[in-house]
């Protein structure tokens, strides 16, 4: 084998090998811009729930004990899943009507 093929052999490797690894940053940039969407969804959701709970004659009270036991319990199952994003909508990706 003569310095030439080696050289197209490594040629042909390095392209290879940096194709794959921008294949695999472009799906991760496309995971990540979903999850920002999913997220931006839970904010909206989470805003209208805060929105229609202090209205609520029960009060933030009962407000803060849910949110904080609905993030508590999602909190770990999130961490030991990758912290993958809470997700409040429903399978059409509206909001729930209830506050858990």
């Amino acid at each position: 084998m003569g310095l030439g093929s080696i050289r197209s052999f490594l040629m042909k490797r390095m392209t290879a090998v940096a194709e794959e690894i921008l294949n695999a940053l472009k799906d991760n940039i496309i995971e990540y811009e979903q999850e920002i969407e999913r997220l931006k969804q839970e904010n909206y959701c989470l805003r209208s729930a805060l929105t229609e709970t202090c209205h609520d004659d029960r009060g933030m009270v009962w407000f803060n004990s849910r949110l904080q036991h609905r993030y508590s319990a999602g909190w770990s199952s999130a961490r030991s899943s990758g912290f993958r994003a809470l997700r409040n909508t429903s399978k059409d990706g509206g909001c729930h009507s209830d506050v858990p």
